[in-house]
């Protein structure tokens, strides 16, 4: 047919259009050659962040493969066509989005009849990361189970990395920091950046750089140690700089650097958002780094400023997109920053009923690294309502309290304390709030410049 040998001309030609050479053996009835073309052109297009034209040219691809006769080169057609699917619709919707199991679990039984293993990191990785930001942290779990034996069966370096990325992560949310802590450690060890470099190609992220968000930076700022973190958050940004990939720059940049407001620098934050939003646009990355990354940051940065309204309605911009695509994990964090946006334009009754959905979260889900922060903005809260009993504000910080302790979460129970701290100095119990604040003060070894640790020490030299 003039297709046929249309595509067949065109195929030659150098440098080639392979989703026109495809378009002509589809209309010519060539399914073997057309979905060969379609994945070449949609690897290309993703290749340079042209998320939109690589998923259409994937879809049609996968048309054309379901055509052929079942077979071997049927099987490795639909496998690679896939995996390169699923990056693309995470990078394009969002891990969350339901698209990402219909291209990747077909794929891991593909994977396995054709025992292709280099195959697995990428289905790991997407249904692992899938699962987990719905918060179905049991099927999450099943497929850390899945991958831990392969290891076991085994030895293999991308997956392993692919396995610290995921479990420290997965650590992190259920606050096991300790279990989290030693995943990151073990990347750090292992890492190798000629090794590893396949995997920002398919995960969105350097397994490095991703390490050294959740369950590296803020894992060491929650767990006490604030120049660690800050430490490990240069780390990541310098080595996502050095790499260049887009999507993996701007999560560094915005997610990877949320100690920057819990360390007092929000401006820093609204630099990132910028960046990342000139970023996106000319790379192409689509609403999710736009919604989830950009306006969400640069919502909490804005109200860490004080600019509540503003602060409060980009937040609530980036959120709503997140959770319409099926986002959950993280929604205690989302919640309490717009939480805290909320009190300060004093629309309190709004911002408890916030907080409470953020704390019925962090419990009925267990994605519980926030709970102790809940409960302490919770009762921040409490305190700005007139019916409010003393007793009630006071038993909330020392259940935030007891619950920073149960997780090892220090520098959650430093600011837990200095709140009771400050309560009961207004009560003229000074004594209390002395020895309340002094043990976790005095845990601290490093960070003395940072603001809760200097708040700390010029509370405690009021009470002593």
């Amino acid at each position: 047919s003039v297709h046929a040998r249309l595509g067949g001309i065109l195929g030659k030609r150098a440098p080639g259009d392979p989703l026109r050479v495809a378009r002509h053996y589809a209309a010519a009835g060539m399914p073997r050659e057309a979905a060969l073309n379609y994945l070449q052109s949609g690897r290309q297009a993703l290749a340079t962040s042209a998320l939109p034209e690589a998923i259409g040219a994937l879809e049609l691809g996968l048309e054309q493969a379901a055509a052929l006769t079942e077979s071997a080169f049927r099987d490795r057609a639909e496998l690679d066509l896939r995996l390169a699917l699923g990056t693309a619709r995470m990078a394009q919707f969002g891990w969350p989005h339901e698209s990402v199991p219909r291209a990747l679990e077909p794929a891991f039984e593909l994977a396995r009849k054709l025992g292709d293993r280099r195959a697995l990191g990428p289905i790991f990785w997407g249904l692992w990361v899938h699962y987990q930001t719905c918060t179905d942290f049991g099927v999450a779990l099943e497929w850390l189970a899945r991958l831990a034996a392969e290891l076991a069966e085994q030895d293999d370096a991308e997956l392993a990395a692919v396995q610290d990325m995921s479990a420290g992560c997965q650590y992190f949310w259920s606050a096991e920091y300790e279990r989290a802590g030693a995943y990151t450690d073990h990347i750090r060890a292992n890492y190798d950046g000629r090794r590893h470099a396949g995997i920002v190609a398919y995960a969105n992220h350097d397994p490095l750089c991703f390490s050294l968000h959740w369950a590296g930076t803020f894992l060491e700022w929650i767990t006490g140690y604030p120049e660690r973190a800050l430490h490990s958050l240069e780390q990541a940004v310098a080595l996502a700089r050095s790499l260049g990939h887009p999507f993996n720059t701007a999560f560094t940049l915005t997610a990877g650097c949320h100690p920057l407001l819990l360390l007092g620098d929000p401006e820093r934050m609204l630099r990132h958002c910028d960046e990342v939003e000139a970023l996106a646009h000319s790379e192409g990355l689509g609403p999710f780094s736009l919604n989830v990354q950009v306006a969400q940051w640069r919502g909490m940065a804005l109200i860490a400023s004080g600019r509540f309204a503003e602060g409060y309605e980009s937040t609530k911009t980036g959120n709503d997109f997140w959770t319409q695509a099926g986002g959950r994990v993280c929604s205690a964090l989302f919640w309490s920053w717009m939480a805290l946006g909320l009190g300060g334009m004093g629309r309190s009754e709004a911002a408890l009923a916030l907080i409470d959905r953020a704390l019925a979260h962090c419990r009925d889900t267990g994605d519980r690294y926030m709970e102790p922060e809940v409960l302490r903005i919770r009762a921040d809260l409490l305190g700005r309502r007139d019916d409010t009993m003393p007793g009630v504000i006071e038993n909330t910080l020392r259940e935030s309290i007891a619950v920073a302790q149960a997780h090892k979460a220090r520098s959650w129970e430093l600011r837990s304390a200095l709140d009771l701290a400050r309560l009961l100095q207004l009560q003229d119990r000074r004594d209390e709030g002395y020895q309340c604040l002094t043990p976790v003060y005095e845990w601290f070894n490093e960070g003395f410049e940072s603001p809760d640790l200097v708040e700390a020490e010029r509370l405690l030299g009021q009470l002593g």
